[in-house]
């Protein structure tokens, strides 16, 4: 049995997703964006 992970990356920059899904790509880790759950507002 394989076991995953998912991770929310508190970023909306997609660049910064591709480089961290390129960092953990050995390892069974899914990566979620905010975009993921719809509006979320800015932290000041």
């Amino acid at each position: 049995m394989t076991l995953s992970t998912t991770l929310v990356i508190a970023t909306r920059n997609p660049g910064k997703l591709t480089e961290i899904q390129s960092l953990l790509s050995g390892y069974p880790v899914k990566l979620l964006s905010l975009d993921a759950f719809g509006p979320i507002p800015e932290i000041p």
